[in-house]
This record gives structure tokens, C-alpha cells and sequence, in this order.
């Protein structure tokens, strides 16, 4: 696997202006095809990972959150599905030494949003389809990791205090 520290550097000197000049570029050209087709056994393999914490963190991207967070949803009470989901990704990241700091870490409005996100997914798709079919068109349909700039601020996502608790959006409320 490629090293991205070089990236992440580079990313981390541009201007404001040419980051922003880079999310609104990334925001258009969407991602709408999973890289992937999970299994069912990919998926077990996922969950109990994700659950013991022996997930590589190179795993643990945003496909990996999306069926994570489907799985709760379509298994446990939403509020005991939320708890599980925040209480899992604090305990995964804390066993696998991911410290939360202003930049990094686990952040709550993220969390919680795409939650939401998944939630408003499930209510309006097809309840009948096997979980694989189901995660798939979760993920072409919510693919796109830079959704959340569609609904708030650069400077309000990307805050200390949504990182810590949930911040209700500011460019665009939930449909």
C-alpha cells in the first residue's frame, strides 16, 4: 500500500483558498461506484474486526464506516445503534492508539451525521434486499466522503467543538 504521508504533507501547505479551490473539486466529481463488492464473508470478516479491534486501519475508510453503521442500524434500536456505532469507534481507535486531537481522531458531528445519512438511506430503499445489495447501494449512493462540505462550513465541521459534540448544519439541513 502506498505511503500518504507525502500527500497529507503537501495538503497541509496549500492556502485556504486552494484548499477550498480542492474540496469544491472533489465535491463535484462525486463518487458514485464502489472500488469493491463486499461479500457477506468480507462483511462478517468486517464486523468482527471492527469489533474486536483487529482491523488493519488502512481497512477502516469510509466504506468500512458506511456498512458498519448499516449494520447497527438494521440490527439494534436506532438510539442503542448509535450508542454501539460511537461507543465501537471510540474503542477501536483508542486499542489501535488513534488519539483524538483537533485534527485527527474520532469526531462526533461525523459520526452523528453520517449516521443520519444512513438512516435516511434505509427509509427509503428496498428493506427486502440481502444486506449485500443493500451496503452496495449504500455506498454508491452515499459514497462520496466529502458530502458533509454540502452541508456545513468548512470552518464549522472542521471545528474542536464539532469534533467533541454534534453541531446542527449550517449550509443545508437535513431533507
Amino acid at each position: 500500500m502506498a505511503n500518504n504521508t507525502g500527500i497529507l504533507e503537501k495538503i497541509k501547505r496549500l492556502t485556504d483558498q486552494e484548499k477550498g479551490e480542492m474540496v469544491q473539486r472533489i465535491q463535484e466529481t462525486s463518487i458514485t461506484k464502489s472500488a469493491k463488492v463486499w461479500t457477506t464473508g468480507e462483511i462478517d470478516k468486517l464486523l468482527t474486526a471492527f469489533q474486536s479491534a483487529t482491523l488493519p486501519r488502512s481497512e477502516w475508510n469510509h466504506e468500512a464506516h458506511l456498512i458498519v453503521a448499516l449494520w447497527y442500524l438494521q440490527n439494534y434500536p436506532e438510539t442503542q445503534a448509535i450508542n454501539r456505532i460511537r461507543y465501537g469507534i471510540q474503542r477501536y481507535n483508542r486499542l489501535c492508539g488513534i488519539k483524538t486531537t483537533k485534527d485527527n481522531g474520532y469526531h462526533e458531528t461525523l459520526t452523528l451525521f453520517w449516521i443520519k445519512m444512513v438512516s435516511c438511506y434505509l427509509l427509503k430503499t428496498d428493506q427486502a434486499r440481502y444486506f449485500e445489495q443493500t451496503a452496495r447501494s449504500l455506498i454508491e449512493n452515499l459514497g462520496e466522503v466529502y458530502l458533509p462540505f454540502k452541508y456545513y462550513s468548512r470552518e464549522r465541521l472542521l471545528s474542536w467543538e464539532a469534533r467533541i459534540k454534534w453541531m446542527e448544519p449550517d449550509l443545508k439541513n437535513f431533507a
